[in-house]
């Protein structure tokens, strides 16, 4: 498997034709401030900075004027902030809480057990949370942030670098390696489980699906179209994966396979940056801010631009580090550690035009099918989207992944000279056909454990039920009574996803075991009998001769036996090799075998040097070895042949004769 490392130096030359990408907004915090975050209060329109240095500051201007709202010393930072839905405006420091419900002018402090507060969310039911980086792990707090109790229900270690909150109120965490090398990765909080439980990580890579075995998870959001995004640094196989990678969050419960992020859309190289922040605006833009490498700064991907770039532009060098985005009525704006300053994007570019897609209407389709998306823009290439977990898109073919209507979504990227623009089509996806596949035998032997392999194309349990032959079936074992054929039918009633299948016959024969030829003497004469009384077939010389159970051979020659039920055969006995006269020791005037028995070498003695051919068989019929002669002594050579006994047939022109050797 082959991976390219692409160098991001050949694709930053494209650069917006504005002045400069950033602008600086309002004022400096403070002259010694060292920025560590940033917080925009929608609900109060206010803006708080926090710092490593000097607590919080708020503005009630957007930046112009600042005041300091929280006055801490230097080992005391704030390196987190959130305002609950309560209206509580929370601040996280090393192994406390700050917390004011009147929008910063007055402060509690909350002492904590805890190391490095990493990030504060909120969830569906208004439960609070901190997590740590530094074997801290979660906390939750269930009023309004006063007390606080753990919060790692199955969560392997405790080194917690991320929590966000989907816009259905679902709690999400990610955990780094930790100093005892367990992996880290993804984690939901299960409600019903009570627990946090890992979700896999799966990309395509060369038309294949790996697991992402997770180091860390350097970054995460949530966009406003509920995708989650991650920068996430791990090993697929053997080989180093930096990925940029997205799924829309019912793919993250659900374990589909993510999307990798590409740095541009018109080609399949994809983004292999770590991030340490990634912000999505309202509008659908995206910024990530690097701390590592020599690709430092914020990248940014425009709703109307076809591919991330670097956006330093406006930017003081000291500003390279990690970023803190908000937005404001559609601009964003950012700042950075370490430094006193808000910037803003001068992102709208003048003189483009919109460009309206046109797309090809989807036939309706079946779960788990594909069709072809087509559509056309004068604003480049189309690309498409699943907006809901009833479709999937590979390259322009549509997946159907779920029932009902599903909305895919239309867009291009635009050009220098065109807008981004959207469309939405609508298909409507039924059950899936449901097949069912049966693996067995056409023929089994008396005797066999007969298992009869049935599967359905929705995984259900296929019904197996005996409509013909003296069996029945427990689960998918065949119980049977008698030989002979039995048929019977596979039914399943399909589910949620998947139609009822069509009913599947199928006919097995049960073939009676190989019987054996008993040989008894009656009244001095060989009787041939058969194990059992139905269905004997009698053969000679591979000929059909009788259906009885017993027979009595009148000619010389192989008798075998088969035992047919309801049209079910068994194989054929082994040979029966009957010979008329009695071959012991007796020998004619004219011919003498000897020694006999004999060990390797017997003469066959023909004094009146009669033409004759000779014939050697075993006892069951099989020929060994045939010849002719004339002279008065034959040499019949056993020495390579196994001990045990022999039929010699001696025919000549009008006689034939046989001899039973025997070698030791």
């Amino acid at each position: 498997m082959k991976y390219t490392v692409l160098c991001f130096l050949s694709l930053i030359t494209w650069q917006l034709s504005a002045q400069s990408f950033w602008k600086l907004q309002g004022n400096e915090t403070d002259k010694l401030a060292r920025h560590s975050g940033v917080l925009y209060a929608s609900v109060w329109d206010m803006l708080f900075v926090s710092t490593y240095n000097m607590g919080i500051f708020r503005s009630t201007d957007l930046g112009n004027t600042w005041e300091n709202v929280l006055m801490l010393p230097k080992d005391q930072p704030i390196t987190a902030m959130a305002v609950s839905s309560k209206g509580t405006l929370l601040g996280g420091s090393i192994g406390k809480i700050y917390r004011s419900s009147v929008q910063g002018d007055k402060w509690e402090e909350i002492s904590l057990h805890f190391t490095v507060i990493k990030c504060i969310v909120e969830d569906k039911a208004g439960n609070l949370f901190v997590c740590s980086a530094d074997s801290g792990g979660i906390m939750k707090s269930e009023d309004d942030g006063i007390t606080w109790k753990p919060f790692t229900n199955g969560l392997p270690t405790n080194y917690v670098n991320n929590l966000v909150v989907d816009h259905m109120g679902n709690l999400f965490c990610t955990l780094v390696i930790d100093r005892n090398d367990a992996h880290g990765g993804l984690f939901y909080w299960n409600d019903q489980l009570n627990s946090w439980v890992k979700k896999e990580i799966k990309v395509n890579l060369d038309n294949a699906v790996y697991n992402v075995k997770v180091s860390s998870i350097q970054a995460i959001t949530v966009t406003p179209a509920n995708e989650m995004v991650i920068s996430v640094d791990g090993v697929v196989t053997n080989f180093e994966f930096h990925r940029l990678l997205k799924i829309p969050v019912t793919g993250v419960i659900g374990e589909t396979i993510w999307e990798q992020d590409k740095w541009n859309d018109s080609s399949d190289q994809p983004f292999g940056l770590l991030f340490e922040n990634i912000f999505y605006s309202s509008g659908g833009s995206a910024f990530a801010c690097r701390l590592t490498g020599l690709s430092q700064g914020i990248y940014a991907k425009m709703r109307y631009a076809p591919k991330w770039f670097l956006c330093n532009e406006g930017l003081l060098p000291v500003s390279l580090v990690k970023s803190y985005f908000f937005e404001k009525d559609g601009i964003v704006y950012v700042t950075s550690d370490f430094t006193n300053k808000i910037y803003k994007t001068a992102e709208a570019l003048p003189g483009k035009k919109y460009a309206e897609i046109t797309v090809q209407p989807l036939q309706p389709m079946k779960l788990y099918g594909y069709q072809t998306l087509s559509a056309t823009s004068a604003s480049g290439r189309v690309q498409f989207k699943s907006m809901d977990n009833r479709s999937g898109i590979e390259g322009n073919q549509l997946r159907a992944t779920g029932t009902g209507k599903a909305i895919i979504k239309a867009f291009t990227d635009g050009s220098d000279s065109m807008y981004y623009s959207e469309t939405t089509i609508n298909v409507d996806i039924a059950k899936a056909e449901n097949k069912i596949t049966i693996e067995t035998a056409a023929e089994y032997t008396e005797g066999d454990t007969i298992y009869i392999p049935a599967r359905a194309s929705s995984g259900e349990n296929v019904e197996l039920t005996v409509i013909r032959g003296n069996a029945t079936f427990n689960k998918n074992k065949l119980e049977y009574e008698t030989t002979g054929k039995v048929l019977f039918i596979a039914t399943e009633p399909g589910n949620n996803s998947y139609e009822q299948a069509d009913t599947v016959k199928t006919e097995v024969c049960i073939n009676p075991k190989k019987p054996v030829i008993v040989p008894d003497t009656v009244a001095g004469r060989i009787s041939l009998r058969s194990a059992v009384s139905d269905g004997n077939k009698w053969f000679f010389n591979h000929t059909f001769s009788s259906s009885e159970k017993t027979i009595l051979p009148v000619e010389h020659g192989l008798y075998t036996l088969q035992i047919v039920a309801d049209g079910c055969s068994s194989t054929f006995s082994d040979p029966y090799n009957y010979i008329i006269s009695e071959v012991s020791d007796i020998q004619s005037n004219s011919f003498a075998v000897f020694p006999n028995p004999v060990h390797d070498n017997a003469i066959i003695r023909n004094s009146q040097r009669t033409p004759v051919q000779f014939t050697l068989t075993s006892m069951s019929g099989h020929v060994i070895f045939t010849g002719f002669s004339q002279d008065e002594d034959f040499n019949l050579n056993l020495a390579s042949y196994p001990a045990g006994g022999y039929i010699l047939r001696i025919v000549g022109p009008q006689f034939t004769l046989y001899y039973k050797v025997l070698k030791q």
